[in-house]
């Protein structure tokens, strides 16, 4: 069945307002579709819906038996799940959801007005960042991601919608349960009319359970905004865009902007998280003797509403908000700059000032804190968060100082954190790439409820993402890993991100929680699929805080640990920009047991009593089943080399596995190998781990020694490896070990790009290269772009030959330059290949390794290490006297090298190298390596073997290294 989305329409120019459903809703229309009815399906909130998700029956929430959509909730909680309406052929008219009361126990009810339903807009995504190509198992294709959220009225007389032929309307629906809500079995309907006609009917059930979910926040959960993001959307005078210079709230445009600020605060508390405004500030005014003096006014009418929470129905303030001073305000040009004693006592002063004014209420001082340096992270923004901190704290020793820059950056950044940084900063919030989870715990005080390690979301695999295209759980699992990790807060530097065509982001990586838009003929903020989904997750914390109030915080932690493994700089492996792929579950059907879970175990928490025999059974199958979908033991990669034995003309094969318990136990495990070539043996054919402990990382390490390795297609040999995990459950595997041979040639091959004149020498193709991510890890998991690699070498040189398949070479992209840009080691933008080499095969660092890169421009780059920002170790230039050439065909593109052996010193001579070959492709978003690397390419320990043939075996070109 073919589908069709609407793009918004603009009232606005480029910049654009989402319209109430514009271009699909009906002016009055008769009743009656004339037509076949359409076609409805439900699924649960954790699906992500796009224009292409295909047609499905979600067990997790519907029931074909009965036709009937099953829910639970505690009072006091808002649950979801969505609709899908795709139209026929004919379309549909007058389409309208309606719903009934829920009937409950004893009379009660559950009035239909609790539950609001809203049509989702889509949002293009054209391509997708390294970080998700990562992560994903197939090529995702663009699509129409569903998240913008438009109220429909809930009176049906204001609802009725036109759908086209073939289009599909996708709804989200809140059910808000009363806090006074009685507990047992609630029913009601759900129908899709067209006109008067009820064109599919089923039944809502939702199960109550007997506790209230409190309106207390387990964590602090902020986000920051700037109020011009919102005049400038909005408000228009004459023509251009409206942005006050200061908040008189006199002015009627002002007040517009002011009423669609309150309703975006309400909007964002009513999902538990509270919003920041980041700019507005007091006015300065100076007396006739210059002093300095702050007009408050207008700053307290707009902003004491929030701290006190009388802006909110449940009276609650908001758990953080920013002291109006910043880096860029006051502004350092207008006092001489950021270095003059001018600026440095304009800002003692304000900062004095604005100590002593929220110091009027008590506790107000307990929801403040400041933010000096905004800008980015890097190696140069330490000086200056510092001299800003500084200041701060000379004139308020108090107010805590939140400081986005990692205070104990990891060795290989070779950064340096300023002497006394720690002494100014008091809240720690840095991307979750530089999260240190060990510390979070240690950095809370208990004496202000702000101070501590507060989670700041940053790109996967480090931490889940809050952009458009991440999955529902990355959203739900944000909120779990900050209680995981007892974080104080969770921290979104900005909620909007506002710039552009929200509609059609391209890549999609922003939070953007919010959208502009109009809804019933008015301006309004309007709510994200992920403001939702953020929402499931801070309500999942409330469920463990219950728990932990009741002291059952090992049943908590168990359920914590089995959805949340790691995050941060938890989550690296072999350096801090090698991130592990798994740190939380993706699957819904965990995710719905674990919150089953949690309801169940706090419903006993909160009302002890016996349990009958049969529940008793029933929750320790249901902790099984649990238990079994969410752990394992993980192999999170597996990596070969061969080298030189010790003893002569010997070869040693070395295996290396990474294993990841998984279990909330300890379990016993024992890896063997299976098979080995004839002339081989095993020095260590078996290793037993005794026990690998719960949540540890463990490598395993296998070794066995022959003569020679057999000559194997695209250079890579097989060694068939077992897994038992406590003697019970095994599974068997292949480590693939690459090894090439360098065949040596009298005559040297032309360094043209025609590769007509390479000789044929056994064992020297390179193929078969493997995805990097998830892509790779599938029964054959190679690039869809074959590309091969060829050796050769003489007295001089070394001889590499690309061969690289493009079926659209019209399409491949290089810049005329020599910058590569990286995302998490991925080369970005540019078709490329790249050789790793490490002569003698004894480099332990990725400073160590010789780099090469060759676009398919012909541009050449050589490197020690890899340049990388933030960097990887030290990288330094490497001047080459190489020899490159680049050559187009019809459907493929070729490189030629000669690089000198002289170039390597000493350890040119060796006879044993570590290698490896890499390509980026564009098109597919493909990186790919010959060595199958896992996650990254730039260490030692992922490189393929390359063994240097001497001139005296070409006479046996079969012969072995």
């Amino acid at each position: 069945m073919q589908s069709s989305t609407t793009r918004p329409i603009s009232t606005t120019g480029a910049a654009g307002r989402l319209l109430y459903l514009a271009a699909i809703v009906a002016a009055a229309c008769a009743a009656g579709c004339g037509g076949p009815p359409p076609d409805v399906w439900v699924v649960n909130d954790m699906v992500n819906l796009t224009d292409q998700t295909p047609r499905r029956d979600d067990p997790l929430i519907f029931n074909a038996k009965d036709n009937s959509v099953n829910l639970f909730a505690a009072a006091n909680e808002t649950i979801s799940f969505q609709l899908v309406i795709q139209a026929g052929e004919q379309g549909a008219r007058d389409l309208s959801v309606r719903f009934s009361d829920l009937a409950g126990p004893a009379d009660a009810k559950i009035n239909k007005a609790r539950i609001q339903t809203f049509g989702m807009w889509p949002v293009r995504i054209d391509h997708y960042p390294p970080w998700y190509l990562r992560l994903v198992k197939t090529v995702p294709e663009p699509a129409n991601f569903y998240d913008a959220l438009v109220p429909l009225v809930a009176d049906a007389s204001a609802q009725p919608l036109n759908l086209s032929a073939n289009e599909r309307l996708a709804v989200w629906v809140d059910l808000s349960v009363p806090r006074d809500a009685l507990p047992g079995d609630y029913t009601g309907l759900l129908s899709v009319c067209t006109g008067a006609i009820e064109a599919w009917t089923i039944n809502v059930k939702l199960k109550v359970y007997d506790f209230v979910l409190p309106d207390a926040r387990p964590v602090a959960a902020v986000g920051g905004f700037d109020y011009r993001t919102l005049f400038r959307r909005f408000l228009k005078r004459q023509g251009k865009p409206f942005v006050p210079a200061r908040m008189d709230r006199k002015h009627p445009l002002v007040r517009r902007g002011l009423v669609l600020m309150r309703q975006c605060m309400q909007l964002a508390h009513a999902h538990r998280l509270d919003l920041f405004d980041k700019h507005i500030h007091p006015v300065i005014k100076r007396d006739m003797f210059g002093k300095m003096h702050l007009d408050w006014e207008d700053y307290d009418a707009i902003v004491m509403p929030y701290l006190t929470g009388t802006a909110f129905e449940d009276r609650i303030g908001c758990a953080a908000w920013c002291v109006p001073f910043s880096d860029t305000w006051p502004n350092p040009n207008n006092y001489g700059g950021a270095h003059t004693d001018t600026y440095a006592s304009t800002v003692g002063t304000l900062v004095a000032a604005c100590r002593d004014h929220f110091a009027k209420a008590t506790e107000m001082q307990e929801q403040t804190f400041l933010w000096p340096y905004r800008g980015e992270v890097s190696r140069s923004a330490y000086d200056r968060h510092v001299a800003l901190g500084r200041i701060a704290r000379a004139a308020d020793s108090e107010t805590p100082i939140l400081c986005q820059l990692p205070t104990k950056p990891p060795a290989e950044t070779d950064w340096q954190a300023p002497k006394g940084l720690s002494e100014l900063v008091d809240i720690h919030a840095p991307p979750a790439q530089w999260l240190d989870p060990a510390r979070a715990e240690k950095l809370a005080r208990p004496e202000h409820p702000l101070v501590g390690m507060w989670l700041s979301p940053a790109m996967p695999p480090y931490s889940p993402s809050l952009g458009i295209i991440a999955t529902p759980a990355d959203v739900r699992a944000i909120a779990w890993f900050t209680m995981k990790y007892k974080c104080t807060g969770l921290f979104l530097p900005e909620v909007m991100h506002w710039d552009g065509d929200l509609f059609s982001t391209g890549a999609g990586a922003e939070t953007r929680l919010f959208y502009p838009g109009d809804f019933a003929g008015r301006e309004a903020v309007l709510p994200s699929v992920r403001l939702k989904r953020l929402r499931r997750g801070l309500q999942d914390i409330a469920y463990l805080w219950l728990l932990q109030q009741r002291q059952r915080r090992a049943v908590a932690r168990g359920i914590i640990d089995a959805m949340t493994r790691y995050a941060g700089l938890a989550s690296v492996g072999d350096n801090y920009l090698d991130p592990r792929l798994d740190g939380w579950v993706q699957d819904p059907a965990a995710w719905e047991m674990a919150r089953r879970l949690l309801a169940e175990e706090v419903q006993v928490a909160v009302h002890p009593a016996e349990l009958s025999n049969q529940e008793l059974v029933a929750q320790r199958l249901a902790w099984k089943r649990f238990d079994e979908t969410t752990r394992t033991v993980r192999v999170e990669q597996i990596r070969a080399r061969v080298t030189a034995a010790d003893k002569a003309n010997r070869l040693r094969a070395t295996v290396l596995l990474d294993l990841y318990n998984e279990h909330s136990r300890n379990v016993d495990v024992l890896v063997k190998i299976d098979n080995l070539p004839k002339g081989w043996r095993a020095t260590t054919d078996e290793v037993a781990v005794s026990p690998l402990p719960a949540a540890r990382r463990k490598v395993v390490r296998l070794e066995a020694e022959g003569l020679h390795v057999p000559i194997m297609r695209n250079a890579k040999s097989r060694m068939p490896i077992s897994i038992t995990v406590d003697a019970q459950r095994t599974r068997q595997m292949t480590a693939n070990i690459p090894l090439l041979r360098a065949g040596w040639v009298d005559t040297a091959p032309r360094i043209d790009g025609v590769l007509d004149d390479w000789p044929m020498r056994a064992g020297n193709t390179a193929g078969d290269f493997r995805l990097v991510g998830k892509r790779g890890r599938g029964p054959r998991g190679l690039a869809e772009r074959s590309t091969l690699v060829f050796i050769l070498h003489d007295a001089k040189n070394l001889y590499f030959a690309f061969r690289c398949e493009e079926p659209n070479m019209d399409a491949i992209v290089a810049k005329p330059n020599n910058v590569i840009h990286y995302e998490q080691l991925m080369a970005c933008g540019e078709d490329l290949v790249e050789i790793i080499l490490d002569p003698g095969a004894e480099a332990l660092r990725p400073e160590q390794l010789y780099h090469i890169t060759v676009k398919s421009n012909g541009v050449l780059l050589t490197e020690r290490g890899v340049y990388t920002d933030p960097p990887l170790g030290k990288a330094r230039p490497w001047p080459v006297a190489a020899s490159v050439a680049v050559k187009r065909y019809q459907k493929l593109w070729t490189v030629e090298l000669a690089l000198p052996l002289e170039s390597f010193s000493q350890a040119g001579r060796a006879k044993f190298w570590g290698v490896n070959f890499t390509r980026f492709a564009t098109q597919g978003a493909e990186a790919s390596s010959w060595s199958e690397a896992p996650r990254i390419f730039y260490d030692p320990k992922n490189l393929g073997t390359m063994f240097v043939m001497p001139a005296a075996k070409i006479t046996n070109e079969d012969s072995s290294p």
